[in-house]
């Protein structure tokens, strides 16, 4: 994992309207703030105890993070889609 990879403490990005991206997978250990965002994602490798999201404009989440975060998320104002976990595919049946 690189550096950035990992926080220890906090990481706050409120405000960051540049911010085009957060690293894949990304821990945080203590709170992730990335309120007033544009345009990020935050997929199913992200990890925090608690996120902020609130008044994002074209965020992306993932339905899986929301699931695995029970409520410690918060997209209040936010405008965002929730995408759905990627379904694997099934083999065809051979012939009989």
């Amino acid at each position: 994992m690189g550096p950035w990879e990992t926080v220890r403490g906090t990481f706050s990005a409120v405000g960051c309207t540049s911010l085009s991206d957060l690293p894949s997978p990304f821990s945080v250990a203590g709170c992730l703030d990335i309120s007033g965002t544009r345009g990020l994602e935050l997929r199913d490798d992200v990890t925090s105890p608690l996120i902020f999201a609130r008044r994002c404009e074209g965020l992306t989440v993932s339905e899986g993070l929301i699931e695995r975060m029970q409520g410690n998320i918060d997209l209040d104002g936010s405008e965002y889609t929730v995408t759905a976990p990627s379904i694997a595919e099934e083999p065809a049946p051979g012939p009989g």
